[in-house]
Formats: structure tokens, sequence, C-alpha cells
């Protein structure tokens, strides 16, 4: 679950940059659909962002587990 927040949180910000590009407001964006939003993360992805999925996954798994 920690994983999947933080995977979302950045598909959030890939909308919200898309939408600020395009003149429209982020939820226009993400109507269009998760499967773009997909592959506009691919195509922009690299090393840093797989290091931040990573510590934030792991961050956010140790958080709950200490919170419990």
């Amino acid at each position: 679950m920690a994983c999947w927040g933080v995977s979302a949180s950045q598909l959030l910000g890939i909308a919200m940059i898309g939408a600020d590009e395009l003149g429209v407001s982020t939820l226009d964006v993400l109507n269009l659909g998760t499967s773009l939003l997909v592959d506009a993360w691919k195509e922009t992805s690299g090393p840093m962002t797989y290091l931040f999925l990573a510590l934030g996954g792991s961050t956010a798994f140790q958080s709950a587990r200490k919170a419990a």
C-alpha cells in the first residue's frame, strides 16, 4: 500500500505538470485515463525516479510499521 501511495503521487505530479503545460485543469488530465499518465511517466522517468520510489516506499512502510 505504501508503494501505491508513492506511485499515485508521482502520477498526480505528472498530471499537474501536464495540466499546467496544456492550460487545462488537473482533473481534465486525470479524466484522460491513467494509461496516458503511465506512458508519460515512463518516458520521463530516470534513475532518480526509481531511487525516489524505493526510498519513499521504504519510509512509508517503516512509518506504518512503527505506528502500528
